[in-house]
């Protein structure tokens, strides 16, 4: 990989980063309590969302780049008007840290993970809470839909992976192997559901039954995030130190960055496909253009 851009984003540990989807703006969440917007032309700081007490854990984007989720080691959510970057309501109803969130792609409903063991579905434009998935043993790290909506994947401490329907109800689960899957995703096209285990194990199953159909091991253990490329079969990885691409049609590596001394957490690739940020433990953004 090339050498990439890089730019201080939070005092702190950067946690996520997210492109909207008109790939204009680059989003970062960070140790410092806040949520900063960047320039994807100049790298130039556009706006700071300020409403969490502690570290902004995550953070998750609407289709239509309206609406903007974030969770934190408070045990809130956030939602955000995007266009205004106006808070539109705190949700504090989890008991622990909310380290993940997906929004449908209709984009009325959020569901946050926690470290309380349990899923939440939340009503968007009311800010009401909708339903509490219980089914994991431990914290919940990871959060996916499906890209129709129908399907809500998610994982944490643990084995098994917990299938739900759009309301809440489980309808299957999926035995990884793994003490702890940290990270779930769908495939664009909404044939495989794509797993990063503990132990480095990086799984595609069949939406269709849930079989493995390909899989392989990466030589960075505990995985934190996956992010599919926008039209290649292409996987990014982050874990402990190592950014990673990879085919998704063979497992094949294609190429790896080390970041040392500190830690990579998350990693997004812009609409278009022309960068691929990550967030670091130094508080830096780091993108690497095509």
């Amino acid at each position: 990989m090339p050498d990439p851009i890089e730019f201080r984003a939070h005092d702190g540990y950067c946690n996520d980063v997210i492109f909207t989807p008109d790939g204009r703006t680059l989003i970062s969440a960070g140790a410092d309590t806040l949520i900063r917007l960047w320039s994807v032309d100049s790298w130039e700081q556009t706006g700071e969302l300020a409403g969490h007490e502690k570290w902004v854990e995550c953070l998750a984007l609407s289709s239509d780049g309206a609406t903007l989720a974030s969770g934190s080691t408070d045990r809130s959510a956030c939602l955000w008007d995007l266009p205004t970057q106006s808070l539109r309501a705190r949700l504090d109803n989890h008991r622990n840290t909310v380290p993940a969130a997906a929004i449908s792609p209709d984009a009325t409903t959020l569901a946050t993970a926690s470290y309380d063991k349990t899923v939440r579905l939340w009503d968007i434009e009311g800010a009401e809470e909708r339903a509490v998935l219980c089914g994991h043993p431990r914290n919940v790290v990871s959060v996916a839909y499906l890209p129709d909506g129908a399907l809500l994947a998610s994982s944490g401490i643990g084995e098994e992976i917990v299938i739900w329907s759009s309301v809440g109800e489980e309808q299957q689960r999926i035995a990884t192997g793994q003490q702890a899957v940290g990270a779930v995703a769908f495939t664009h096209d909404g044939e495989h559901l794509i797993s990063y285990g503990s132990a480095g194990r990086i799984a595609l199953w069949s939406t269709a039954d849930w079989t493995e159909t390909l899989a392989w091991t990466s030589a960075a253990a505990g995985g934190s995030s996956l992010a599919l490329h926008p039209s290649a079969p292409l996987l990014a990885t982050t874990a402990a130190h190592n950014l990673s691409l990879w085919s998704l049609e063979t497992g094949a590596l294609l190429s790896s960055h080390t970041l040392k001394p500190k830690g990579v957490y998350a990693c997004a690739f812009s609409p278009d496909a022309t960068h691929l940020a990550t967030a670091s433990a130094d508080g830096m953004v780091r993108v690497w253009d095509y």
